[in-house]
């Protein structure tokens, strides 16, 4: 488990800096930099509908499965790295959030 702070307000699953999911997916399988990165698990907040698939509990600590091969922190598909930023000011896709922690090899 790693410690996730989340900096993609707009998401639906973003409560106070935490992701609400036990897990997340970043993609970037060919990322070289962060801004090759994204997060796959982003899912747009609609004003006034609720996310029933996903508890709204904030939780500081989830698994991070990563498709970034280039990533110093990617242990067979999983980030080893203690903590992971995502971030992605003003998103309204999944392609427009990074993972901040991204570092090549």
């Amino acid at each position: 488990m790693n410690q996730l702070r989340c900096g993609v307000e707009s998401c639906a699953t973003n409560r106070d800096g935490c992701c609400c999911r036990s897990e997340i997916r970043v993609d970037g399988e060919s990322a070289r930099a962060s801004r090759d990165t994204c997060c796959s698990s982003f899912q747009l907040e609609v004003p006034g509908m609720t996310n029933n698939a996903v508890s709204q509990t904030p939780n500081p600590r989830s698994e991070v499965l990563c498709d970034a091969q280039r990533c110093v922190h990617n242990c067979n598909g999983c980030c080893c790295a203690s903590t992971v930023d995502i971030s992605g000011e003003d998103a309204v896709a999944a392609g427009e959030t990074r993972c901040r922690t991204f570092r090549e090899r």
